[in-house]
């Protein structure tokens, strides 16, 4: 059985709960890539056969959401920190900092989608390690992003943003997931695209 990471279903009306839980349902479809990676060449049809199925179930979250976390810290939460802050350069460079993540996980989720493409066709020997690197590079940013934003951004936050900017920021980080959750009309979802 996968382990799954829990995932606490934070207060709609709290922003930064919003996007730690976001950071941590991705670690969590992180995991069925990181079984998938072990068990795609696994002699036991019905282990490969939960590989494929984990690996499918990814696929899909990250085609809608990969981006979600990084885009709403970088549109949403940052912005409205640093207006609460002006001049606050240590907070700046956070920000600059975390906002660099988004790139990093861009490029790697296009290394893991070359494995996973690999995997969907049947020719996975020897996308295998790259896929395997790119699993471990991406779970090691999104654990290292979070543990930032814990201990630098959210605390800063906390103190910085009144109650109704709260509010705000949390309805619109809630329009914003429905929105990507939404297929676009009139398009077929690949079975690779956006992983992971």
């Amino acid at each position: 059985m996968l382990l799954q990471i829990a995932v606490r279903v934070p207060d709609e009306k709290d922003p930064l709960g919003l996007l730690a839980t976001s950071l941590r349902r991705h670690l969590s479809k992180l995991r069925a890539l990181w079984f998938a990676a072990g068990h795609l060449r696994d002699p036991d049809v019905e282990t490969r056969s939960r590989a494929l199925r984990g690996l499918a179930e990814a696929l899909e979250f990250f085609a809608r959401a990969a981006d979600d976390p990084f885009r709403e810290e970088d549109e949403l939460l940052f912005p409205r920190l640093l207006q609460a802050s002006p001049g606050d350069q240590e907070l700046a460079l956070a920000c600059r900092s975390l906002s660099r993540d988004r790139v990093l996980a861009e490029a790697l989720h296009a290394r893991a989608a070359l494995g996973a493409r690999a995997a969907v066709a049947g020719s996975y020997d020897g996308a295998h390690a790259e896929f395997a690197d790119a699993v471990a590079s991406l779970d090691a940013l999104y654990r290292g992003h979070l543990e930032r934003l814990e201990g630098q951004i959210f605390p800063r936050a906390r103190t910085l943003l009144d109650p109704s900017t709260c509010e705000a920021l949390a309805g619109d980080m809630l329009d914003d997931a429905v929105f990507s959750m939404l297929p676009e009309q009139g398009m077929e979802p690949s079975p690779v695209q956006g992983l992971p």
